[in-house]
């Protein structure tokens, strides 16, 4: 089985991160999105794995190639143009023409039963399968609805307005049948959610909802990329971390020095860090090669990677970080 990773997008609600970076080489946890999405897969049995580039693609590519022969069936495609979920799916079609395949984000912290759904999606004979959760109060994401045979029958308000029916959240998981490509136009931006499958639903198509009852995380904005991850930690889940790491804190077990007379709680420390006397890190991400120094205070923020919080520095709820444009280190707020 083939699986199409989605990895094209821009990431804007993701800077200063993706200035130097595509979203799906942002790391969590220590680990690149895109090397979390593709390590889930292959371990479900995927055999090929086709990941679409647009945004400074070779962030990609590097993260994918340092990970190893493991990721030898990666095969990347390349847009000139930024072409959707649903054209760089087309982009890449001679992949997908001959068997059942699944489409994934590469930006949701997520794992999910690959072959219930899998199993699900063919009892159904759905052309498409989309995989759902339950809404949270007040949450922002776009709403599908779903008859009591968990048959999709609006999405985003583009087929039925108002529908009454029951509501769910996607979650980033389409399973297909080859047949969808025939519904997306060639060579021309297209959205899977918000364009081909309301045509689909208004042809009369198969398109399901299986639901996800575990846990998932959208990590699509600053504020979240932070949360996510200390609210993991502090709440004492080992969801998506790796084995090993100690206590309440997330720390990367290459080369990080800490003094024993700071304070690091719920955070995340990449590799090669350097933690000095009586700092405090509460609630944040530090990446690679950060150095805080002396009595500084990093709280509920982001330090990029290569970048020094000077002695005495606070950082409350912000991002410091490389400025291309300054040539200089800069803060910006969250």
């Amino acid at each position: 089985m083939k699986a199409m990773v989605l990895a094209a997008g821009r990431g804007e609600r993701l800077k200063p991160l993706t200035l130097t970076r595509a979203k799906p080489a942002v790391p969590v946890f220590n680990k690149p999105m895109i090397v979390r999405a593709l390590d889930f897969l292959f371990k479900n049995g995927i055999d090929e794995a086709v990941v679409n580039l647009y945004h400074l693609p070779s962030s990609i590519e590097d993260a994918v190639r340092d990970e190893g022969g493991r990721m030898h069936n990666v095969v990347f495609s390349l847009e000139e143009k930024l072409l959707g979920t649903a054209g760089g799916l087309k982009k890449a079609e001679s992949h997908f023409l001959n068997e059942t395949f699944i489409m994934i984000n590469s930006d949701t912290l997520l794992e999910f039963d690959l072959d219930g759904m899998l199993d699900f999606h063919r009892k159904s004979g759905a052309i498409a399968t989309m995989l759902l959760a339950k809404p949270e109060n007040n949450d922002p994401f776009g709403k599908v609805s779903i008859d009591e045979a968990n048959r999709i029958i609006d999405i985003l308000g583009m087929v039925s307005p108002g529908c009454s029916a029951k509501q769910m959240n996607f979650i980033g998981v389409h399973i297909f049948e080859p047949e969808i490509l025939s519904y997306i136009p060639d060579g021309m931006p297209s959205e899977i959610n918000a364009s081909i499958y309301p045509k689909m639903i208004r042809k009369g198509e198969t398109v399901m909802a299986y639901e996800h009852r575990g846990p998932w995380y959208d990590i699509g904005t600053l504020e979240r990329y932070v949360g996510v991850q200390t609210g993991i930690l502090k709440d004492g889940r080992r969801d998506f971390q790796e084995k090993g790491l100690p206590g309440d804190n997330c720390i990367s077990l290459h080369n990080v020095r800490i003094d024993s007379s700071a304070n690091v709680v719920y955070s995340v420390i990449g590799k090669n860090c350097f933690i000095g006397k009586n700092s405090k890190i509460t609630g944040s991400i530090l990446l690679d090669n950060v150095e805080v120094d002396e009595g500084a205070v990093v709280e509920s923020s982001i330090v990029e990677k290569n970048v020094k919080v000077v002695a005495g520095e606070v950082l409350l709820n912000c991002v410091k970080y490389f400025d291309p444009e300054s040539g200089g280190e800069t803060v910006s707020k969250i």
